[in-house]
């Protein structure tokens, strides 16, 4: 379950406010550097630099060259290990937009910070003020870019240095290839997730596995202006390898979403069969869950490190874990055609110190914030506490629950977190089945969201009803 010390010292760090002052000067000697690029590359004047409310650094930048405007939109490296670089997320998205698809202007790219420079385009992500006819027409409209997009000629994108898949098996490995090389570039401990991915994923490789095209690596993501698609947008993964990529992984977008300004897609299946009437396609739910299950199973590989250091954001990787498992989990389920089994919550024990941790948390509740940054770390904060209450309630049940399914998979009971992972790596070489790891790994995952539920009680809609029915339907 939660270490303890760990959560704490985590939220002791949110707590040190010459820390957050820090950040804060950092981030204004950065936006002067943002500024002199824009006025040294483009001419332009820059009236304002605002930072974007998200974990990936990204800033909206109003300037004009004389009487003209020219809004910008300057998006920054991730702080996570990753295989594509962002110089070449910037060629891409100049490729795109030499070939007729709604995208930003490309200007530059800023060296310090690191940082695409390109127009900032006019539009929302947010479809809460549109019918429901109306959403859907938007979607059918998304996806017939998405279609022209996978049309594109593939030498387009490797005349800039994009490497062209040839065989089934480099096709299933051009998304979670680079995630699975940054997986054994950071691990630091065992994981037996990861290691019945691996297996799982080189054992499954479709067969009818043939086209190739530009891959956003991350579809769904638009913004739109008075009923109309004004840009797609974040090409970070976007990659050569098999359209379906694309097409399965809407599904994921019609899980609620966690910005406010985003919006879940009416219907994935209406979408993926719209695009497949357009390209002459037939959908093949085998293929379409494979693709599904390399997008989320990227997470694990990408993320590992997070749960053996101490960060702020415990809680946020935590549940960016399970919502990516229900979905990897689901879509084996589907091909295997076996039912993933509900775990049913513990019973909660009275803990005396349940009273502290509520005091905790209307000490932090009580925090000044000063900026976007503070609200987030703020929540993180609260995440934490309560997660912290919840392993005191009910850990002790879960950690026994854990052992007993480690011993009955692999036959001895294993001591600590750590011989657990190291167990079940060496079952999963030694063959135990797939179906016993699905099984044993959904009941994890369950177990996991029950620490983290009041801090995010929306984990419990991540649930994938089963493709293969909803095709048929």
């Amino acid at each position: 379950m939660i270490d303890t010390s760990l959560a704490l010292k985590r939220i002791w760090a949110l707590a040190q406010i010459p820390e957050r002052e820090k950040q804060e000067i950092d981030e204004g000697e950065l936006q002067q550097r943002i500024a002199r690029w824009i006025e040294r590359e483009l001419g332009a004047e820059v009236e304002s630099i605002r930072r974007q409310d998200r974990w990936r650094p990204a800033w909206f930048v109003k300037s004009r060259r004389g009487a003209v405007e020219l809004p910008l939109y300057v998006r920054g490296e991730r702080n996570v290990r990753q295989g594509w670089p962002l110089d070449l997320e910037m060629r891409i998205t100049q490729v795109l937009f030499e070939e007729g698809i709604p995208v930003p202007r490309i200007y530059g790219m800023c060296d310090d910070p690191k940082a695409i420079v390109m127009q900032w385009v006019q539009g929302s992500r947010d479809l809460s003020g549109y019918t429901f006819d109306e959403k859907q027409k938007i979607e059918r409209q998304y996806v017939e870019i998405l279609a022209r997009l996978h049309s594109i000629d593939i030498s387009r994108f490797t005349a800039i240095g994009l490497e062209a898949p040839r065989t089934r098996k480099e096709i299933a490995s051009a998304f979670i290839g680079p995630a699975r090389a940054a997986f054994v570039a950071q691990k630091v401990a065992p994981d037996g997730f990861v290691a019945f991915l691996d297996r799982w994923i080189d054992e499954h490789i479709p067969p009818e596995l043939i086209d190739v095209s530009l891959v956003t690596g991350d579809p769904g993501q638009f913004l739109v202006q008075d009923g109309q698609i004004t840009a797609l947008h974040d090409f970070e993964t976007a990659h050569l390898g098999s359209p379906w990529t694309d097409v399965a992984c809407l599904r994921v977008r019609e899980f609620p979403r966690e910005l406010d300004e985003e919006e879940p897609l009416t219907d994935a299946v209406m979408l993926m069969k719209h695009y497949a009437s357009i390209r002459n396609r037939t959908l093949d739910p085998t293929i379409l869950n494979f693709f599904h299950l390399l997008l989320a199973a990227s997470t694990f590989y990408v993320i590992h490190p997070n749960f053996h250091m101490a960060r702020a954001d415990l809680a946020v990787w935590r549940k960016w874990e399970i919502r990516a498992a229900r979905q990897v989990l689901g879509c084996m389920a589907d091909i295997h055609g076996i039912q993933l089994e509900t775990v049913a919550p513990p019973q909660e024990a009275f803990r005396e110190d349940i009273l502290t941790f509520e005091s905790l948390r209307m000490a932090i509740e009580g925090l000044a914030t000063r900026s976007a940054m503070d609200i987030f770390n703020k929540d993180n904060a609260l995440a934490l506490v309560s997660s912290l209450a919840a392993s005191s309630r009910i850990g002790a049940q879960l950690a026994e629950q854990e052992c007993n399914d480690v011993e009955m998979l692999t036959g001895i009971r294993p001591a600590s977190s750590l011989e657990t992972e190291s167990l079940i790596e060496r079952a999963v070489r030694d063959g135990a089945p797939d179906e016993s790891l699905i099984h044993f790994f959904n009941r994890r995952s369950q177990r996991r969201r029950f620490i983290i539920a009041q801090a995010y009680p929306n984990l419990w809609q991540y649930e994938l009803p089963p493709l293969s029915t909803r095709l048929a339907s």
